[in-house]
């Protein structure tokens, strides 16, 4: 220690010597801190030194202008958004779909964790912490960025796209992680405790906005600080500091995730005008097909939903290539229901065909625990193609019920569909119309109508 003291002043005018410095410095001070030698924390040792007031500001300065070099050479390489463990077979499918911009990211910011985990004072561990926050906040920058710059009418459904989104997800579930590891509780802990010291002894305000990231310590009155924090007990507390960082990845994450729902639904109505236009009402009865196929109309779009769906797995995580599908079917589904149920009548040949399509068709595109969620057109195809006694019966159950609901109690047609479902539905098996929307679904066939 006597040593390194008495070279410090030259050593602090080359930044490269500098630097070579705080790394032999950490070495040494993180072997003597392992079990086999169990250095004692409170004896004095090399990290003191670093914590110097004018050696930690030098130190402090080389963090932050080496990490920002770094992290705007990682947006530079050409492979940034393309996988890093692609060719590693051990790998799980989501590690696979890691960006080589989000792991090495990672790794910065695992790195200066290791350089000041054991900074003896706590004032130096917050200024050291500040600047991962700052740096979670850049890296979110440069994704949306690296979006930005890219052609004007990106494809949402483009690897980079999605790379991008994956990116996001990956650093908001560790940022998730790093609020119950006990490093970073105890820095929230001593990060509240800081904020009660300043407002006591502080002359002004420390800076902080509600929902802020930013971390701000005064060097004037660090010491102090430092002093009193060396001499108490460490309670942990969740580390709500990453609370608004994480919001701002998820919101970034949603806000991703709906361009795409909002390409594909795009898509979709796009391409099922003609199936949307089929003559449902005069259609032919089923007994004079041999054998059912699907709506020729219909088969162009099935396959276009697949390939998009397909491409979603391969490209996404899988948490969130199973949201969007899920999103996509239920808009689509009540797409469907809008303008083909409410807006069509129905013989029996176009309800048989339609009922067909939702259950060998629209269906069968989404996987097993996603094939109940084009609830409104399998229920309404069900209530299109049930026998006509039955319908009858419905008919009446139905609009008893609705006569029964106070004019009151109902304001619009919303009000309606919100109500609760009666057992006459639950019996038939549905569950997701509402007696409204069963009711006008009713309505829509033509051999009630002609009774």
């Amino acid at each position: 220690i006597v040593k390194l003291d008495s070279q410090i002043t030259s050593i602090l005018i080359d930044t490269s010597l500098f630097t070579h410095y705080i790394e032999e410095i950490l070495i040494f001070s993180q072997r003597l801190f392992e079990k086999d030698i169990d250095y004692p924390h409170h004896l004095p040792n090399c990290m003191n030194l670093l914590c110097d007031e004018i050696v930690f500001e030098k130190w402090f300065q080389v963090e932050q202008d080496v990490s920002r070099t770094k992290l705007s050479n990682i947006f530079q390489s050409p492979t940034a958004h393309q996988s890093v463990y692609e060719r590693m077979l051990e790998r799980t499918a989501d590690e696979i779909k890691i960006s080589e911009c989000a792991e090495t990211f990672l790794t910065l910011l695992h790195a200066m964790e290791d350089r000041y985990r054991h900074v003896p004072y706590p004032s130096c561990s917050l200024r050291l912490f500040s600047l991962q926050i700052d740096l979670f906040d850049e890296f979110l920058n440069d994704l949306k960025v690296s979006l930005n710059t890219e052609e004007q009418n990106i494809d949402p459904l483009s690897k980079h796209f999605c790379s991008v989104l994956n990116s996001v997800v990956y650093i908001a579930d560790v940022i998730q992680q790093w609020k119950n590891r006990s490093h970073y509780q105890c820095l929230q802990y001593l990060y509240d405790e800081y904020k009660i010291f300043i407002k006591k002894y502080g002359t002004e305000n420390i800076g902080e906005e509600e929902n802020s990231n930013t971390i701000q310590i005064d060097s004037t009155l660090a010491q102090q600080f430092d002093l009193i924090q060396l001499n108490k007990e460490n309670n942990f507390v969740t580390a709500s500091i990453f609370d608004h960082l994480l919001e701002e990845y998820r919101d970034e994450e949603e806000k991703n995730c709906n361009i795409i729902v909002n390409h594909i639904v795009s898509l979709l109505k796009t391409k099922s005008r003609r199936y949307i236009n089929e003559k449902w009402s005069a259609m032919p009865n089923p007994k004079d097909y041999f054998n059912m196929s699907i709506s020729p109309s219909a088969i162009n779009i099935l396959l276009e939903l697949q390939t998009i769906f397909s491409n979603l797995s391969i490209n996404l995580v899988k948490n969130v290539s199973n949201e969007i599908r899920a999103r996509v079917i239920m808009e689509f589904d009540e797409y469907l229901f809008s303008w083909i149920v409410n807006d069509h009548k129905f013989n029996e040949g176009g309800a048989s065909q339609f009922l067909f399509d939702i259950n060998r068709g629209w269906s069968r595109i989404a996987n097993d625990h996603l094939s109940q969620l084009f609830n409104k057109c399998r229920e309404s195809a069900l209530l299109l193609s049930m026998p006509i006694g039955s319908a009858l019966l419905l008919v009446d159950a139905l609009q008893q019920e609705l006569s029964m609901t106070p004019l009151s109690n109902v304001s619009s047609k919303e009000s309606i569909v919100s109500s609760p479902l009666p057992s006459a539905l639950h019996e038939m098996g549905i569950h997701h119309l509402s007696e409204f929307e069963a009711d006008q679904v009713l309505q829509r066939r033509l051999d009630l109508t002609n009774c």
